[in-house]
């Protein structure tokens, strides 16, 4: 067994925090659409670094895009070039509104070009412009419309502006994060956001501007006069190559299995901490890790240890599907983004974001480990105190980076990112809000879990399924816990018999995922016998745990009930029975972009309806990814909804569930096939 005291050590001298952070802040000058010249020079400056480093396999790798083709169910971004763009309210006064010179957050993401002197037009307010209603009795074709509010859905109002026939959007699309931050409490703050091309390459323009000026311009539409804007966009759309860069530090004896580091290098200057922070932690990890290497000092990983930039979610997608075999090489991966803020100033803890239950792996609970290692007074790894203002949380799977396309091909990923952050996605995501310290605390982190799995032999390997055993009978535990404390607030004994069925169900199905956790192991024991034998032993234990439980929760119940509660009769409504005659056959291949897909083969207005709900309930994205990492052609649409509930602590709406599959079957990324033996 390595060291990992003496790695933390050698580890923690070589590291640079500060390093890391200049090198943020040189990524931050660039604006990085996903594919545009800004992309392509930060890809080069980081190749330019892992050479300097002396890094193996050093690759720029190039994928063509036209916008129109897919890979899988994902098409292909447009290469988006912006020179220049300028907003101006012309009428009834005048005001420099946006600069993309001075701001490149201010122009919407995709924006088409305007004639060389712009076009002047009228400036109508919608409200937040997420429904038909907003645009009742507002005549907006060939306008500017005033989208204010729309938060999480300014994508989705955008949209809906282009469908009421609007030429441009004026938006203040800040994420609101109450009371950490709101448009008031952060009224100089530019959100950046986007625009939908459409199949012909045709696409309105948008422009975000701050609090300020969106107060102003909607107090000008209030009154008689008339309100106008000139808008001047230099832009152009075309076809281009996505770009991709990786590089590795090959193992000695596993070489074919890899640990991967990834980070995305995109999005709009400044974007420092989301994720020039993501970016150039791992190039230091990187650099720090192949120099213990050659000084002689740590010895050559057992494993390959990856490192990829990438533009968020389409470079991930593009090199899967070019490879999709690699899969099977993967033992982990970790996405870093957003890892640098300093957490009094941005306002949130470090979170690691676990892989789904429905992707269970030991890695969450080695993970967990050496989090719980982390000293919270200091940037160093190696020692151990307390009292710092420092805080973590492990969170649940949230499927918003690049962990998710590997889970959904069924790698365990996991991911390491700050949330809430007051300066997320907006013009004030600036350098000076990285900390070099917390950069060191990730660094260190993520390159302690990395270690202990690119390097795990059967010693490892053993402590691994123990860790994840032990862990399991606490989760275990306090499933039941927490169901007896529900027993307890109810005196109608016919909700202790439904509240005790629940808890007996979810502890049968906490067993099921503990014991498939535990196994999960095997992918690197491979064929080791005596790891077999200790995982199937952790596997009976776990039930046994559960079994217990399940009766000591049934006693309990009794005891509440004063009575003989027996098994609680299930009325299934309407939607429950349709769902449960409903069993989904998965004909994708790779990760599903189930929303995005249906938009582009059915059209914003069949989809619509989904779209605009995700908007007031964000919770149906995360129902609808989970609902599809369920599909195994054997569940039904019922079971699959439960699961996701199990799974995620979110009540499913049956009927939005049916309505979503119903359209993947429509443009035949299922099959949905009738099960008529299911009853009521």
């Amino acid at each position: 067994m390595q060291d990992l005291h003496e790695f933390s050590r050698l580890f923690s001298a070589e590291f640079s925090g500060e390093r890391a952070k200049r090198m943020a802040g040189q990524i931050a000058a660039f604006d990085r659409g996903q594919v545009s010249p800004g992309i392509k020079a930060a890809i080069e400056l980081v190749k330019s670094e892992l050479e300097k480093a002396e890094l193996a396999a050093i690759k720029i790798h190039r994928f063509p895009v036209d916008g129109k083709s897919y890979w899988w169910t994902w098409k292909q971004p447009w290469h988006w070039t912006a020179s220049k763009a300028e907003l101006r309210l012309i009428e009834p006064e005048e005001i420099l509104l946006a600069d993309f010179a001075a701001q490149p957050c201010s122009l919407g993401r995709n924006s088409a070009a305007t004639p060389p002197k712009g076009i002047i037009a009228p400036v109508i307010d919608v409200g937040r412009g997420l429904s038909e209603e907003d645009y009742s009795g507002k005549e907006v074709t060939g306008a500017v419309v005033l989208i204010s509010g729309a938060g999480w859905g300014a994508a989705t109002a955008a949209e809906e502006a282009a469908q009421q026939g609007a030429i441009g959007v004026i938006t203040d699309c800040l994420v609101e994060m109450p009371p950490l931050r709101t448009r008031e409490n952060s009224p100089e703050q530019i959100g950046y956001n986007r625009v939908r091309v459409e199949d012909n390459g045709s696409a309105i323009f948008s422009f975000a501007v701050n609090y300020h000026h969106m107060t102003r311009l909607r107090e000008l539409t209030k009154g008689k006069r008339a309100v106008k804007v000139q808008a001047t966009i230099d832009s152009e759309l075309a076809t281009g190559d996505l770009l991709t860069l990786s590089a590795a530090i090959e193992g000695e004896k596993k070489r074919d299995e890899e640990v991967l580091l990834i980070a995305h290098i995109c999005h709009p200057a400044p974007g420092a901490n989301d994720n020039a922070s993501g970016t150039a932690l791992i190039l230091e990890i990187a650099r720090t890790w192949n120099r213990l290497i050659s000084d002689g000092k740590w010895p050559r990983p057992t494993r390959t240890i990856r490192f990829m930039w990438v533009p968020e979610w389409t470079g991930t997608i593009a090199y899967l599907h070019a490879q999709p075999e690699w899969t099977e090489q993967l033992q982990l991966v970790i996405s870093c983004d957003m890892v640098g803020e300093n957490q009094q100033l941005c306002g949130g803890p470090l979170i690691m974001e676990r892989t789904p239950d429905a992707v269970p792996s030991y890695i969450n609970d080695l993970g967990e480990h050496f989090l719980e290692k982390v000293p919270v007074d200091k940037g160093s790894y190696s020692s151990s105190n307390s009292g710092s203002l420092w805080q973590y949380r492990v969170g649940p799977y949230g499927g918003g980076t690049d962990n998710a396309p590997f889970v959904q091909c069924n790698v365990p990923a996991i991911a390491f990112l700050h949330w809430p952050d007051k300066f997320y996605h907006s013009s004030a995501d600036t350098v000076d809000k990285i900390d070099p310290t917390e950069l060191s605390k990730v660094g260190q982190l993520v390159a302690h879990i990395a270690q202990a799995v690119t390097s795990a032999e059967e010693a490892e390997v053993s402590l691994f399924v123990y860790n994840s055993f032990q862990r399991g009978l606490a989760r275990l535990g306090e499933s039941a816990r927490e169901t007896v404390w529900a027993l307890h607030q109810i005196t109608d004994s016919q909700k202790i018999a439904l509240e005790m069925d629940k808890g007996v169900a979810t502890l049968n199905y906490r067993a099921e995922i503990e014991k498939k956790t535990v196994a999960s192991v095997a992918r690197l024991g491979g064929d080791d016998q005596r790891i077999s034998a200790m995982i199937s032993d952790c596997q009976t234990k776990l039930e046994e745990k559960s079994a217990l439980l399940q009766t000591a929760l049934l006693a309990k119940g009794r005891e509440l009930a004063g009575e003989d509660t027996g098994a609680s009769a299930i009325t299934r409504s309407p939607s429950e029975i349709e769902a449960a005659q409903l069993i989904p056959i998965r004909k994708w291949t790779g990760p599903l972009n189930g929303i995005g897909f249906i938009t582009d083969k059915l059209g914003w207005k069949r989809v619509a309806w989904l779209r605009k709900l995700m908007t007031k309930d964000l919770s149906l994205r995360t129902i609808t990814d989970h609902a599809a990492m369920w599909v195994d052609g054997k569940r039904n649409l019922l079971e699959i909804a439960r699961r996701v509930t199990l799974s995620t602590g979110i009540s499913v709406k049956v009927e939005t569930l049916i309505r979503y599959f119903r359209h993947l079957a429509e443009v035949e990324v299922i099959e949905l096939r009738t099960n008529k033996k299911e009853r009521q």
